[in-house]
């Protein structure tokens, strides 16, 4: 029940970032709903807080590695 951004990832790479996705109310209707899509082919979302892509200085081709 928070505000996220949303990082969409194509192998390994950030392909694009929808910052700030606001959260809704738990009884809102799904056909009420907004839908975000990627901006292209995906294979991965990352959805972290509003701000933190930022944060962590994601940006649109980004390589996005996994910590052991």
């Amino acid at each position: 029940l928070i505000s996220i951004d949303i990082v969409w990832i194509r192998e390994g790479t950030v392909v694009g970032i929808e910052k700030s996705v606001p959260s809704l109310p738990l009884n809102t209707p799904d056909n009420q709903l907004p839908q975000y899509t990627s901006p292209g082919p995906v294979d991965a979302v990352l959805e972290i807080g509003a701000g933190k892509a930022g944060v962590y200085g994601l940006k649109e081709g980004e390589k996005i590695t996994q910590n052991q």
